[in-house]
């Protein structure tokens, strides 16, 4: 009987300390991963670098597409300015960032005149291929280039195409694709609590 008392004593000291080991590493982990959103930069319109610690107080809505997109960019871009100004959103809690995926087309005036047809508020970022990639994976997204030769001027390029919810402490959020400004509206209020601490 003592040996089957002493065999739980040591399966629950056993499990307490693989709990707190778990419990530990797990917290390690997560500002591990907030550290690298915060410091994930790229370059704003005017050459400037940008990363989630220049949103301060504010949520940044990250959104990944380009200026030729035919379709899903300008339609999402168009929802998201509706629903941060359909009055039900307090001004100023969220900033909309548009990062073009596609560097070789999208210049700096290219992308300030496309974002100019939705809002003057949206930040406008871009970067480098590897700098792109590096940002897209942090942050959990992705895109392609659907181009057959390298010379190929006109081609399409596969995107997440989700809201990407960032705090300057480097939380992050994905929020998936909404179809209405409502939808998106009614997901931004949910995640204010989550970001704002």
């Amino acid at each position: 009987m003592f040996k089957n008392i002493f065999k739980i004593f040591c399966i629950v000291v056993v499990l307490g300390i693989a709990s707190v080991i778990y419990v530990w590493a797990d917290g390690v982990a997560e500002k591990f991963e907030q550290n690298l959103v915060r410091n994930a930069t790229l370059k704003d319109l005017e050459g400037g670098e940008w990363n989630a610690r220049k949103l301060g107080k504010k949520i940044g809505v990250l959104y990944f597409g380009y200026t030729f997109c035919p379709d899903v960019c300008p339609i999402s871009l168009d929802n998201l300015v509706s629903a941060l100004s359909g009055g039900k959103i307090e001004e100023g809690v969220f900033q909309p960032i548009f990062v073009s995926v596609d560097p070789e087309r999208d210049s700096p005036r290219i992308i300030a005149e496309y974002l100019s047809n939705f809002s003057d508020n949206i930040i406008g970022v871009s970067g480098s291929v590897s700098d792109l990639r590096l940002f897209a994976w942090i942050m959990g997204a992705s895109y392609s280039l659907r181009r057959t030769q390298k010379s190929d001027r006109e081609y399409l390029v596969d995107h997440s195409a989700n809201f990407y919810l960032v705090n300057s402490r480097g939380d992050l959020i994905v929020m998936p694709t909404r179809d209405t400004p409502e939808q998106i509206e009614k997901s931004l209020r949910k995640s204010i609590k989550k970001l704002i601490k």
